[in-house]
């Protein structure tokens, strides 16, 4: 998953986060420091820890953010789970919470999930911002094959023609511009949705590869029969001669 990350754009930074706080007192912006020294700004911030939300301090009133709990017979303040909403969103403009923080469990799968839909929910509180309306505001996440676009689907003037009967409510209180502009955008990205074969095997390729290369090489090998390693031999051979 870091692998993929780093893949289409992003920038992981593996060091403690210490301090969460407002850049200025007039803005929604967050700064955000680390043990190691170092200062990011951000416009919003998800805490996904698994326990410790002592470096939301500061962001509210902490008898809100933090409740007092017995453990092992000691007093101490815990991060209220109560404080997100169920779609993780807090009081704070922009700050969510996600995982264990929010009172998930910390099974993988489970925390991961509640990750990914505050994520889509972080998605549609950034489109609010840009003039989205909710009939315009859900994500397209998946992908598609492009054969299944059949002559019909594959004109753009029938998307148009989609979008304003199924996406354009009677009273919506835009302006044409903004309407026209969230259209295309969201005909883009029904597009884009839609793969040709080639895309497909080289994204499926470049994914097995990039996890191949966290496995161990005896692991791999040992899952592999000998008819199977003949015949890939043969192939890098028959490529290595042809490029030769």
């Amino acid at each position: 998953m870091h692998d993929h990350v780093r893949e289409v754009g992003c920038t992981l930074v593996s060091e403690r986060v210490t301090t969460v706080g407002r850049v200025d007192s007039d803005s929604e912006g967050f700064r955000v420091e680390t043990a190691e020294g170092r200062e990011v700004t951000a416009r919003r911030v998800i805490a996904a820890t698994k326990y410790d939300g002592e470096y939301l301090r500061g962001l509210d009133d902490d008898a809100a953010l933090f409740e007092r709990d017995e453990h092992h017979g000691e007093g101490r303040d815990r991060f209220a789970c109560d404080y997100p909403d169920d779609d993780g969103r807090t009081p704070v403009p922009n700050l969510y919470v996600a995982g264990v923080l929010a009172d998930r469990t910390d099974q993988a799968v489970v925390a991961a999930g509640h990750g990914a839909a505050v994520g889509q929910n972080v998605i549609r509180d950034v489109r609010r911002e840009r003039g989205y309306w909710d009939e315009a505001l859900e994500p397209y996440d998946w992908r598609r094959r492009a054969a299944e676009l059949d002559d019909e689907w594959d004109d753009r003037d029938r998307w148009v023609e989609w979008f304003d009967a199924h996406r354009v409510p009677d009273d919506l209180d835009r302006d044409e511009a903004t309407v026209e502009r969230v259209r295309e955008e969201v005909i883009d990205r029904s597009l884009e949705t839609y793969l040709d074969a080639d895309e497909i095997a080289t994204r499926r390729e470049r994914g097995q590869r990039r996890l191949a290369e966290h496995l161990d090489d005896d692991a791999l090998l040992d899952a592999l029969d000998d008819e199977t390693i003949r015949r890939r031999a043969e192939q890098l051979s028959e490529t290595s001669t042809t490029e030769n």
